[in-house]
């Protein structure tokens, strides 16, 4: 018989578990690795929803903001049992503080929607906001780009907007929808028994591990969360099955403007800047003339200028109001405008070479008159159609999120 060591199997039993050890080491990486490994069976784990929930949350308790957005699913969405809004919406809130970007799109759409929160659109704006400027979303608010970068994100604003608008595209319409309501959108109205223990659940939607099991488990930690992590694919189908199909989303309820009022009110208040840019480009490119004009009369021509005072004027007006329309206009459309004037340049020109259209003295004169009227009728134009950069003329300060702007979900309950 093979000697065997007193107190050997004491030893074995009080074996320390891969979670522990993992949790000893604080790393929170491969407790997440070992989560999603247990969820799916991968890499040689036991499948089990309770094994998974349990890595998340050790992995949250270490700080994790995705274990702690996989956490939130799991209460919402009834992960394993009956849905607690009130422990979710505590697990988003930790995650979106450490900038969870889905996280904080979710929270946007329970304000939007009136899930578990009251119905909020202003703080619904500020999580969406924040939400854009992570992303990187450089679109103006109001543009139909906009909108799409944030469905996209799984905005439902932004996704009611565009069905009620028909902007979407039948093949992307189910896309988006589902986009949504992986962020919450229509999980209220879904009964408990849709979503207890459902085989549907993905608590790190909408980024699943797409990887089967592995014969054999990782050897090492490293491996297991390298195997587990490479190639992540949509889970998005998962969901399909245990939510309602959205055809006929409810209106919206929302503090934004009607786009079109919005568009034409930024595009009025960037046509004002354009007409001071050209009163002053006007009244500089004058008093420079007339002083050119004294200054070569007493001292004889300028340096660079010589005699030609004519061309102070164009200059004064290429830098003066030319160039900042660049400021309140997309280059697009300054450069529309550009080619009005060039085009109202000609018009006049040829009016007055005609005798029967002489409005100003001289030919130069009315020339450049019509390139001044025609490009300040393009940009009130293509301004009131969209041109107008919204950025920098939307009355809406910029909102930077943090803690005491939306109050504690605690404090938000109902």
């Amino acid at each position: 018989m093979p000697e065997t060591r007193p107190g050997a199997a004491l030893d074995e039993e009080e074996a320390p578990s891969e979670l522990d050890l993992l949790v000893q080491a604080g790393d929170a990486a491969a407790l997440v690795a070992l989560a999603r490994a247990h969820r799916t069976g991968a890499e040689g784990r036991e499948k089990s929803m309770r094994l998974c929930h349990e890595a998340y949350e050790a992995a949250a308790n270490l700080g994790s903001a995705e274990a702690s957005y996989a956490l939130a699913l799991f209460a919402m969405q009834g992960g394993l049992g009956a849905q607690d809004w009130k422990a979710g919406a505590a697990h988003l809130r930790r995650a979106a503080d450490a900038g969870h970007l889905d996280a904080k799109v979710y929270i946007a759409n329970l304000y939007e929607l009136g899930i578990h929160y009251a119905k909020d659109p202003a703080k619904a704006d500020v999580w969406y906001r924040n939400a854009a400027r992570q992303a990187s979303i450089k679109d103006a608010v109001e543009t139909e780009e906009f909108a799409l970068a944030m469905a996209e994100l799984g905005s439902a604003r932004e996704y009611q907007i565009l069905v009620e608008a028909g902007a979407v595209a039948d093949e992307d319409k189910e896309r988006l929808a589902r986009r949504a309501r992986l962020h919450g959108y229509e999980l209220r109205a879904r009964a408990p028994s849709e979503v207890a223990r459902s085989d549907s659940f993905v608590p790190d939607a909408p980024r699943a591990p797409a990887r089967k099991a592995a014969a054999k488990p990782a050897s090492t930690l490293a491996e297991l969360e390298a195997k587990t992590t490479k190639g992540r694919a949509s889970g998005e189908e998962k969901v399909k099955a245990a939510t309602p199909r959205v055809d006929k989303p409810a209106r919206k309820a929302t503090a934004r403007s009607d786009a079109s009022s919005v568009t034409f009110a930024l595009g009025m208040v960037a046509f004002l800047y354009a007409i001071v840019f050209v009163a002053t480009a006007a009244g500089a490119g004058y008093a420079l003339t007339e002083g050119a004009k004294v200054l070569i009369a007493k001292s004889g021509p300028l340096p660079l200028l010589g005699k030609r005072v004519e061309l102070i004027m164009p200059a004064a007006f290429f830098l003066l109001a030319f160039v900042p329309q660049f400021l309140f206009y997309k280059a697009s459309a300054v450069m529309k405008a550009l080619l009005a004037a060039g085009l109202a340049s000609g018009l006049g020109w040829v009016a007055w070479g005609t005798g029967k259209g002489m409005f100003l003295p001289n030919q130069v004169q009315q020339s450049a008159g019509f390139a001044v009227a025609g490009f300040l009728t393009a940009l009130l134009v293509v301004g009131v159609l969209g041109g107008a950069k919204a950025k920098q003329l939307e009355r809406r300060p910029t909102v930077t999120l943090k803690r005491d702007e939306v109050e504690d979900p605690e404090d938000e309950d109902g």
